[in-house]
């Protein structure tokens, strides 16, 4: 058996209000994808495994007890980054990414 939760677990950690933030950051990424390409991910459902449940998987890694800040190398779109710091209000990430329509999708998200 996986210590890996599975996904109503991940949601049922989640603040309430957390849970319509995501959508809208899937919402906005699948939105900004159509005229941009910053993920080969073109559907929602796929999107919100492959970007938001996958990120989220840090939370129950132990990685982020006690700590406020994380740098997010190589981020893409903002994944991990973006999920993690919606779920959880005191991580502050630094998003690292070389490629500027990327960058300028999470400044703007």
């Amino acid at each position: 058996m996986s210590d890996t939760p599975n996904l109503p677990d991940i949601l049922e950690t989640l603040e309430p209000a957390t849970l319509p933030r995501l959508r809208e950051l899937i919402d906005e990424l699948l939105r900004v994808n159509q005229q941009f390409n910053l993920t080969a991910v073109r559907d929602a459902d796929e999107a919100w495994i492959k970007h938001i449940v996958d990120s989220l998987q840090g939370l129950h890694s132990g990685l982020f007890v006690g700590r406020k800040s994380f740098v997010d190398v190589g981020t893409g779109a903002g994944f991990p980054g973006l999920p993690l710091a919606l779920a959880q209000s005191d991580l502050r990430p630094t998003f690292l990414e070389a490629t500027r329509k990327k960058c300028d999708f999470i400044k703007a998200t």
